[in-house]
């Protein structure tokens, strides 16, 4: 009990925090114009200077700048250059923002499907992944508000209740069905910060899952670039890794990329 009790309160705080803040917090330099930058990046990549093109989004990265968008880009400059772990990479990092982006979407299952990759699920119960599908158009921020707003609800039913020392019709059967919503978007909220912090992407074209994190260790299994992992553990250079069928083993960090360091 004490461990749900926990990852409750984490999940709250994380919601209040998404809908207090709003987003990340801007560090640039003076005299620094996103909107510049952008559209010199843009320019480049329209003529095929896809190096130069990655270093001004970057750029815009490093001075605070986070955008679906610039991400998204990001996505179809690896992509143009074949490096399709990395566009997958950014095309991940691109659905936390604008996970309802028809161009996104299409392009993300057109680099998978060009990899042969299998279904695109990560490690969990069935009941998990039922709510990664379910709540997998609405990006963090609305999510996180979402819960809170229905926390809220909860909390004003229950002061009424206690102010007014008197049964509210079908009380019980309300507040039952908006705890049930409140859990499970509060589960699929989770969920979602946890694959922010522990997602990872293959960006080499294949590395090998090892029982133990040494580099003359037996083989387990091989994963694919662009293959997603959830990172459960480190080891000096060696992370550990489970895929989608739940299956861990360690990897040498190099082979792959988290959503976000």
């Amino acid at each position: 009990m004490e461990r749900y009790i926990k990852r409750g309160l984490v999940v709250l705080s994380a919601a209040v925090l998404v809908f207090c803040c709003g987003g990340a917090v801007s560090c640039a330099q003076p005299g620094f114009n996103p909107e510049d930058s952008f559209s010199e990046a843009n320019s480049l990549y329209r003529h095929n200077q896809y190096d130069a093109a990655l270093a001004e989004y970057e750029k815009i990265l490093d001075n605070g700048f986070l955008s679906g968008n610039i991400y998204y880009n990001l996505g179809n400059c690896y992509f143009k250059k074949g490096e399709l772990g990395r566009a997958i990479l950014n095309y991940e990092r691109a659905k936390s923002f604008i996970p309802g982006d028809s161009d996104l979407r299409s392009n993300y299952e057109y680099a998978r499907s060009s990899l042969n990759l299998g279904p695109d699920v990560l490690p969990g119960s069935w009941f998990i992944r039922t709510l990664d599908k379910a709540f997998a158009g609405m990006n963090i921020n609305v999510l996180a508000l979402a819960v809170s707003l229905i926390y809220l609800l909860i909390l004003v039913l229950t002061a009424l209740r206690v102010l007014l020392d008197r049964k509210i019709r079908f009380y019980k059967t309300i507040i039952v069905g908006i705890a049930l919503v409140f859990v499970v978007s509060a589960a699929a909220l989770y969920r979602k910060i946890e694959f922010l912090d522990h997602g990872a992407v293959v960006i080499a074209k294949e590395i090998e899952a090892k029982f133990e994190p040494l580099e003359k260790a037996t083989a387990y299994f091989t994963l694919p670039e662009g293959t997603k992992v959830m990172v459960v553990d480190s080891s000096g250079n060696w992370l550990k890794v489970k895929r989608s069928d739940n299956k861990v083993g360690w990897v040498d960090r190099a082979g792959i990329s988290l959503i976000y360091n």
